[in-house]
Order: structure tokens, then sequence, then C-alpha cells
């Protein structure tokens, strides 16, 4: 098993659920990414340049979704906060 997947499935609920949900997501909706393991959270890169990463924060609560670049999302402006 590769190490982003592993660092996904040995989260605690329900964080394990939102990342599986949430890489489901990502993967259907950009083409051509490559999901790896950097600075100890799953980053995925785009044409051998980091997209994105899922970093979970258990002290907090919350998963963060960090954008590195956002050429690839200017047609999915409408929905971005």
């Amino acid at each position: 098993m590769k190490p982003a997947e592993s660092y996904i499935l040995r989260q605690s609920e329900p964080f394990k659920s939102i990342l599986l949900h949430l890489q489901i997501l990502i993967e259907r909706t950009f083409s051509k990414l490559m999901l790896q393991f950097k600075w100890k959270i799953p980053f995925y890169y785009m044409n051998n340049k980091p997209f994105c990463y899922l970093n979970v924060s258990e002290k907090k609560g919350y998963i963060d979704v960090g954008f590195w670049i956002s050429v690839p999302l200017k047609k999915y402006n409408k929905f971005l906060i």
C-alpha cells in the first residue's frame, strides 16, 4: 500500500470517511492527478507540480484541503469561497 493511502486509512472516524470521500471527489473531478506522500501528508500532483493536499487536524476537529495552484480551478470559480 502506498504511504498516502495508508495515511488516509489509519485516521480515526469521522476523518477517515471524510478523507475517502474527498479522495473520490478530487480524483473524479481532475484527471491525470498523482497521489503522493509529501511532508507527511497526502499530496496530489498535476503535471509533476503540487496541486492540492489533505491534512487532518484532530485537535481542532477539521481537515484542510489546500490548493497549491489555482490555474486548473478557474472554471470552478463559482464554487470557490
